[in-house]
């Protein structure tokens, strides 16, 4: 492939991620919220979703700040584990702004939250398996 050729695909390349981009803000709500399943895997859920959930969690909602942030992380006390006399979850957590009641996010506050996140993610074993999950404070 001579270097015309490559120059034009990646031209291309760029434009089309520019544009899914423009997709993805229209398409994600000016706030929400994240929610974090079982799975570990991560999703962006409008904040009637996420007070919903937490009405699910009924008398098991339970809640702590993230580091000390203004994020909090809110969980039904039943997908608590404790190992060692460290308490962690795997997932199925819900994570809000914390400002005299829960609070939407915005789109600049996920690096923040994965950043501070971060910083509370550990590896526990369990018998023979190896878990990465957030260690609750």
């Amino acid at each position: 492939m001579n270097n015309n050729n490559m120059n034009y695909i990646m031209e291309h390349l760029e434009n089309a991620v520019t544009e899914l981009e423009k997709i993805m803000q229209v398409m994600l709500p000016t706030e929400y919220a994240v929610y974090v399943d079982m799975d570990q895997e991560l999703h962006y859920i409008s904040v009637q979703d996420a007070l919903s959930l937490i009405d699910d969690f009924g008398k098991n909602c339970m809640s702590e700040m993230i580091g000390k942030s203004d994020y909090i992380l809110v969980y039904d006390e039943d997908r608590r584990i404790v190992v060692d006399g460290n308490a962690y979850l795997l997932g199925g957590f819900i994570v809000m702004r914390s400002d005299y009641g829960l609070k939407g996010l915005g789109r600049e506050d996920i690096d923040k939250i994965m950043e501070q996140m971060a910083g509370r993610m550990s590896t526990f074993a369990m018998g023979q398996y190896r878990m990465q999950a957030y260690q609750l404070g």
